[in-house]
């Protein structure tokens, strides 16, 4: 997990040059939330 400077943390995984697909959770939810939705 990466984390940029202003501390907003994210993962980018895939192919490079693939689309780009931004999933964000609301606050008090973690990212699990996504789990049932993206293959691990």
């Amino acid at each position: 997990m990466a984390c940029s400077t202003t501390g907003t943390s994210y993962d980018l995984t895939g192919p490079t040059g693939a689309p780009v697909l931004v999933l964000v959770h609301g606050l008090g939810v973690t990212r699990a939330t996504w789990d049932a939705f993206v293959p691990a």
